[in-house]
């Protein structure tokens, strides 16, 4: 039988297709409509999963495939290029040793004496630890922040959001105040006249200015005090007839020390007046020989 005998005697498609997809439980005459319900339901199926597949951005999203300009024939090719690329890259970076990794923290310090099997779990072991000393230990109140400075006095009346704002204004109002202020404070001159500044600041360290005004008004209190010690008394100034009897009465007297010169100015202008209109009434010299006759020839 030569070649196309062979070929004009091949069973049709639909022959062979009886024959593959033959079911043996079906009535022999009925096979070929079987076939053909069973493609018809195939190829529905296959119909209904193009029209329910997804869309090729939905496949990129949930990284299928991959969205590149390169042919879908390249792009294995280009990934592995890229993979090449990558390891290189990481063969180049220098790796940090294992003490720069302890340093960090990202490795414990006795990572040597620990199985590397054992080494997350003992990792979360001494996260444990640290967390429930975290637990137990007193956290300060709000109160006790406030005392220390470390929360403002108005945390409790301010929203937490506008804490930071409130504070950064409170500040800046501060600082304008500090900046007038400093505008009107006087000069160094002003306050050396009125003994607030040592005449000699300019030529000693801010940090021994006070330090220095404490010893010159120690040396002055103690210098006074003993000139006080060596002070004559009240009667040995009398005896030298620096004071006078009514001064000493005076100080005997209830008369503040402040007003006691100005009292007696006050008597002593008294006395004098007086003494001028005495002397001024006295008799002349006519009048005295007129009395002093009268008084002989009586």
């Amino acid at each position: 039988m030569d070649l196309q005998e062979k070929l004009e005697n091949r069973p049709s498609t639909q022959q062979v297709l009886v024959v593959i997809y033959a079911d043996y439980s079906v009535d022999p005459g009925l096979q070929s409509k079987a076939v053909d319900l069973d493609l018809a339901l195939k190829n529905l199926a296959v119909k209904n999963s193009l029209e329910s597949r997804p869309e090729k951005s939905d496949l990129v999203n949930i990284n299928i495939i991959v969205d590149s300009p390169v042919a879908p024939k390249l792009q294995a090719a280009a990934k592995e290029l890229e993979k090449s690329l990558l390891a290189d890259k990481l063969n180049q970076t220098r790796r940090p040793s294992k003490k720069e990794l302890i340093a960090q923290n990202i490795l414990p310090e006795n990572y040597d004496k620990i199985s590397p099997s054992l080494l997350g779990t003992a990792l979360d072991l001494e996260k444990s630890i640290v967390a429930d000393k975290l637990n137990r230990s007193r956290r300060p109140s709000k109160s006790e922040l406030i005392d220390r400075n470390i929360l403002p006095e108005m945390s409790e009346k301010v929203a937490p959001a506008l804490l930071g704002p409130t504070v950064e204004l409170e500040k800046s109002l501060v600082v304008d105040k500090i900046n007038q202020t400093q505008l009107r404070r006087p000069d160094a001159q002003s306050l050396i006249d009125r003994n607030i500044l040592p005449e000699n600041y300019d030529k000693l360290a801010p940090a021994l200015l006070g330090p220095q005004i404490d010893l010159e008004k120690s040396l002055a209190t103690d210098e006074l005090k003993k000139n006080m010690a060596k002070r004559p008394s009240v009667t040995r100034l009398e005896e030298l007839n620096i004071l006078k009897g009514v001064y000493i009465s005076n100080l005997e007297s209830n008369v503040s020390p402040a007003l006691q010169e100005t009292k007696l100015k006050l008597e002593k202008a008294i006395l004098t007046d007086s003494l001028g209109k005495q002397i001024a009434e006295r008799p002349d010299q006519e009048q005295i020989q007129k009395v002093l006759s009268a008084a002989d020839s009586a």
